[in-house]
């Protein structure tokens, strides 16, 4: 038994007087956490947490306990012991919004729309109320998604997208447009509590609800951040026309209490969604390419196709031309569909 699962056995015990008649370990996610599901003598579930990151543990377990206060939908957190790295949450299923993603029949396409309006609704309210109860000291690893943030990752689309596939660019103009992209998307207004990973397989569904389970690395930012995380994710692959639907959606129920122009919002909504396209297309590059994973080695066509459509669209970026002359090179020089 290793010593992780033994101390998560222990905490179970402590709190609920009894010994899991069941303990089964969950495929690991992207992330360094482990998680086991943990049955209790009387059939019910639980979802215990390992995870050796202190003040990632302390963010998930206050953010937790925050938002359910503003009426989010959240795992409830019984119980932790910091020091071993363990915390043991309700069980929210394995059913996610992704999952809605596999059936294409007419019933389905219509129970995927209403899925991801739903999951917007879930957003909203971590944006309009949960902002208001977000104790923003218990970010980690940074408080605020700032200029560095956002440099930090395309950077990391340098390195991992445009170094890694020799690409030819003026690096010195480069750094220029990412400089001045980077100043664009931290001004970009209103703020609030940014999830980070508002994506498709962080939400999930029991008994016709959405609940989000991934908030452990949010941040003060742009509210724009995290709807495109949703409606853009490569994997989704939402049709042009299901996210213009879901964005309007969205823009009908947040203009009112954001305050939010349709002009700017658009402007500002389509450069976090080349800025997103970019981050992902690197992490991609690293997690891919390099380390040969293979959903994120199968996922770049996809990301691809977004960065595409965004080619189309480049009136909304007019100061990254060397950005576009890379990935123009790319496409005609380097892409093979067949490589992933």
């Amino acid at each position: 038994m290793k010593e992780g699962q033994a101390a998560i056995i222990d905490l179970f015990q402590d709190h609920f007087g009894f010994l899991p008649s069941r303990v089964d370990a969950l495929t690991p996610s992207g992330s360094a956490r482990l998680y086991y599901r943990l049955t209790h003598p009387s059939g019910k579930t639980f979802i215990g947490t390992l995870s050796t990151q202190r003040e990632e543990n302390e963010a998930f377990i206050g953010f937790s306990s925050q938002l359910r206060r503003a009426g989010v939908n959240v795992p409830e957190v019984y119980c932790a012991n910091l020091s071993n790295g363990v915390y043991i949450q309700e069980d929210l299923g394995d059913h996610s919004l992704y999952n809605l993603l596999d059936d294409t029949s007419e019933k389905g396409l219509e129970n995927r729309l209403q899925g991801f309006k739903q999951a917007i609704d879930l957003l909203l309210k971590v944006q309009v109320n949960g902002s208001n109860y977000i104790d923003y000291n218990l970010c980690f690893p940074v408080h605020e998604l700032d200029r560095n943030n956002v440099l930090w990752d395309l950077n990391y689309f340098k390195y991992y997208f445009i170094k890694l596939y020799d690409l030819p660019i003026d690096e010195n103009a480069l750094e220029e447009e990412f400089n001045q992209f980077a100043k664009e998307l931290v001004e970009a207004g209103p703020s609030g509590f940014l999830v980070r990973d508002f994506q498709s397989r962080n939400i999930m569904i029991k008994g016709g609800k959405s609940y989000l389970i991934d908030f452990q690395s949010g941040r003060k930012g742009p509210i724009y951040y995290d709807l495109v995380s949703l409606l853009w994710q490569a994997k989704a692959q939402l049709s042009d026309e299901e996210k213009s639907q879901l964005q309007h959606y969205y823009f009908s129920k947040a203009s009112g209490p954001m305050g939010l122009n349709l002009a700017d919002f658009q402007a500002d909504y389509m450069r976090f969604v080349l800025f997103r396209t970019l981050q992902v297309l690197g992490a991609y590059g690293l997690r891919g390419v390099v380390q040969r994973k293979p959903h994120f080695l199968s996922s770049i066509p996809l990301a691809i196709k977004n960065l595409k459509s965004l080619a189309s669209k480049k009136e909304f970026f007019p100061k990254l031309d060397n950005l576009w002359n890379a990935f123009s090179h790319y496409l005609n020089h380097v892409y093979d569909e067949n490589e992933f």
